[in-house]
């Protein structure tokens, strides 16, 4: 057998390996994006500035996500990782990897509701809002921004 051969022979056990290699890659990663990771409803928040391996470090530490690095890959794959916003998010019970994803994209920070009766003073909704929404030093900081 010449050395020509010998060597089409090698870089096609090489692309072979290759391509079963990235179709078991692919197909693992889209198992982990489609299978539910949020067991119970939960409400994570998102830091200002946080890199997208922070937040997925965060989200494994919290049980919302079985693998960081899969979950930061789906992210680049979706050329999202400039796109995640920072808030409070509400993952619901049954959401998966890429739901997480859509929803830390998007945006879709958790929304509160508030009634505030009329004819209160700033400083009685912040006592109101105490708590339960924000902090009351938090309050005074955006009152005064």
């Amino acid at each position: 057998m010449s050395w020509k051969s010998r060597l089409f022979r090698g870089l096609l056990v090489l692309l072979l390996a290759w391509l079963l290699t990235s179709f078991f890659f692919y197909r693992d990663l889209r198992n982990f994006a489609r299978r539910p990771t949020v067991k119970k409803t939960t409400v994570v928040k998102i830091g200002k500035g946080s890199s997208l391996k922070a937040i997925s470090r965060q989200l494994a530490a919290r049980g919302l996500i079985t693998s960081p690095w899969r979950f930061a890959i789906l992210v680049r794959l979706r050329q999202l990782e400039n796109r995640l916003r920072a808030g409070e998010y509400e993952l619901r019970a049954g959401d998966t990897p890429a739901d997480i994803i859509d929803r830390l994209a998007a945006g879709r920070v958790k929304e509160y509701r508030l009634t505030i009766p009329e004819g209160l003073t700033a400083t009685e909704i912040g006592r109101l809002l105490a708590g339960k929404i924000c902090r009351p030093e938090e309050y005074q900081r955006l009152l005064t921004d």
